[in-house]
């Protein structure tokens, strides 16, 4: 489970996150949870544990940390990353090309053999499952403000070095706003004689421009072109008959934004 908290919200207010397995917490579930005694009752500030409906008890805790380190097979060694990260800025969720402003504090633990984190890694997770570092950030005395433009894909992880405390946020890709001009005007498209020529724009309501590809269908022909400033530019050719044409343009998903689609009509003069 990993908390978030804000330090700068108001008592009550201070816990913006909650995530169990990688899930963000579901207020309306069911959850049974294993702690000691003292937080159990309501101590250090676990005020929400004595709302639980029910609870059994068990062996003491000395006697079930014996028993663990005895099945152990292997040497145990501590877990450094932080399961309560305090956050300013954090959102559950961003879009692709999104500005993002986060600042961290008390990274570091306090506790005995726990490294000192250095800095934070940006890192990029593909649709693929593949991952890439885009930026990194230093780490001063346990705090750190990270600004960067969200990249596309899956998700983006902040990993702290050299603790490993690892946040990891899903990218929400947007669908970019079309439309289309069409060259020359309905009343000089002439059939056999005109090729008519589609503008469309691609508009973006995030930081990052539009680029990718779109395809146009009409009369039974698919023309492709490529999006270049948030413009593509398609040449048709000639209609051999008079009469109304549906248009259907795509512009086709990508690592940063969704697929988008509009459709108009052509009317054809003899």
């Amino acid at each position: 489970m990993q908390t978030i908290l804000d330090p700068t919200q108001p008592v009550g207010s201070r816990v913006t996150s909650v995530r169990v397995d990688g899930k963000v917490l579901d207020p309306k579930a069911t959850y049974k949870i294993s702690t000691f005694t003292f937080p159990a009752a309501g101590g250090d500030n676990f005020t929400s544990f004595r709302k639980g409906t029910s609870s059994v008890t068990g062996l003491l805790d000395r006697d079930l940390f014996r028993q663990f380190f005895e099945a152990s097979a292997t040497p145990v060694a501590p877990d450094f990353a932080r399961q309560q990260v305090y956050a300013t800025g954090l959102k559950e969720t961003y879009r692709a090309g999104e500005k993002a402003s986060i600042v961290f504090t008390r990274l570091d633990m306090g506790a005995r053999g726990a490294p000192k984190n250095s800095k934070l890694e940006l890192v990029k997770v593909n649709t693929d499952g593949s991952t890439r570092i885009f930026g990194t950030v230093p780490v001063v005395d346990g705090n750190a403000r990270v600004l960067f433009t969200v990249r596309g894909g899956k998700e983006f992880r902040i990993v702290a070095r050299d603790s490993k405390t690892t946040i990891a946020r899903a990218v929400v890709r947007t669908a970019p706003k079309m439309s289309h001009k069409v060259f020359p005007k309905a009343k000089f498209i002439r059939s056999k004689q005109t090729r008519v020529r589609v503008k469309v724009k691609l508009k973006s309501e995030v930081a990052i421009p539009v680029k990718g590809r779109v395809t146009i269908r009409v009369a039974g022909r698919k023309y492709n072109a490529k999006v270049k400033d948030g413009v593509a530019k398609v040449k048709l050719r000639k209609f051999s008959r008079p009469g109304k044409y549906r248009v259907v343009v795509k512009f086709k998903a990508n690592d940063n934004f969704a697929s988008a689609r509009e459709k108009f009509t052509l009317r054809v003069q003899r």
